[in-house]
């Protein structure tokens, strides 16, 4: 449309901090961010299921994370 998307270094700092702070192991994760007048740039949440956007990324990596996880999720809980 034309229109530049307003503080997006402020937006790709925030969640580049985010993604290593909360969930480093993580290949991919969409962020949700709000651009408010109350409270500046906002982080909402984290979307580890997110559709990819047709972009590229690391598929080796990312399906070996779920591979990881998914069996981790698939054992039974021990006392």
């Amino acid at each position: 449309t034309g229109h530049a998307i307003p503080h997006m270094e402020e937006v790709r700092s925030l969640v580049a901090a985010a993604h290593l702070k909360l969930c480093p192991g993580v290949p991919l994760v969409g962020w949700d961010v709000a651009l408010t007048r109350e409270a500046g740039v906002c982080l909402l949440e984290a979307n580890l299921s997110c559709n990819f956007f047709r972009a590229s990324f690391d598929e080796d990596a990312y399906f070996d994370f779920v591979a990881r996880v998914v069996c981790k999720l698939e054992r039974p809980v021990t006392q």
